[in-house]
């Protein structure tokens, strides 16, 4: 389609058909890759490991939900509870709505 609109001569689309030409495109993954690929770090708050998981998706063209609980992710990650999972039990039960660029303060669920 890009490509369509730069022979067009719309305005910009060439100049962004060169820039991805020459970056090149990631390959897609899906919401679950995403999590599985991109591991809590220990002692990483939620919204901070939340964060990263909007990023990656930001990075990979990936729809992601608008509201991410530990709950979600652990059930992604293969694991049950995140109150019986010692990694988690700090915060469970949090979730984080996106706002624009950002991650909004967490509500208790």
């Amino acid at each position: 389609m890009l490509k369509i609109y730069a022979r067009q001569g719309i305005l910009g689309a060439q100049e962004l058909l060169q820039q991805c030409l020459q970056v090149g495109l990631l390959k897609r993954k899906s919401f679950s890759e995403i999590v599985k690929d991109t591991p809590r770090r220990e002692d990483e708050a939620s919204d901070g490991w939340m964060r990263r998981i909007w990023n990656e998706c930001e990075r990979y063209g990936t729809s992601c939900p608008a509201v991410l609980t530990e709950k979600l992710l652990l059930r992604y990650l293969g694991r049950k509870n995140g109150a019986a999972n010692q990694e988690f039990a700090t915060s469970a039960g949090k979730s984080f709505r996106r706002e624009g660029n950002s991650v909004a303060t967490p509500q208790e669920g």
